[in-house]
């Protein structure tokens, strides 16, 4: 659909699909119940207020200035798709994206970072996985995910702070 990429990046984040309200939007994670950039936010800028909201707070430049400068780009792993509501689960008749070609056109990328359902896509409708890349399988940052948002919240952490990684 759309994507966001940035000049140096390192890693690369998947979405399955975008919601309703991100292609209306035209913004990824515009749906206000997601925790995408409440999570990032409270990870990569050291000078947010760690009980801010940043839903309709931040403007989406802003949020893709906070990428950007941590070398993270934005894709969906389904390119089209059949869908109507917008959890994951309903995805159906999904064309999946060329993500091997895309990797080849952007060599700086290290990291691919997925969701669980994400990462059922990309093998689903993958030519072969890349070894050339560290693949990290999180959980969805949804409001639908069951499992503790704190708990959810430092995996990313983990993932995306540059000092837990080496590349």
């Amino acid at each position: 659909m759309f994507m966001y990429i940035c000049l140096w990046k390192d890693a690369l984040v998947f979405g399955t699909f975008p919601s309703k309200e991100s292609l209306a939007n035209k913004e990824y994670y515009s749906n206000p119940k997601n925790h995408f950039w409440d999570f990032l936010f409270r990870i990569l800028d050291s000078k947010w207020n760690y009980f801010d909201v940043v839903q309709g707070n931040v403007s989406y430049t802003r949020k893709k200035e906070l990428i950007q400068a941590n070398g993270i780009a934005l894709w969906d792993v389904v390119e089209s798709c059949v869908r109507v509501d917008n959890r994951d689960s309903s995805i159906k008749d999904e064309k999946v994206n060329d993500v091997n070609e895309f990797l080849r056109e952007h060599s700086t990328i290290q990291r691919l970072i997925f969701t669980e359902k994400a990462f059922h896509f990309y093998k689903k409708g993958r030519s072969g996985i890349s070894t050339d890349h560290r693949i990290k399988i999180l959980n969805s940052t949804s409001s639908l995910n069951p499992n503790n948002t704190f708990f959810v919240l430092n995996q990313w952490r983990n993932e995306l702070v540059k000092n837990h990684y080496s590349v």
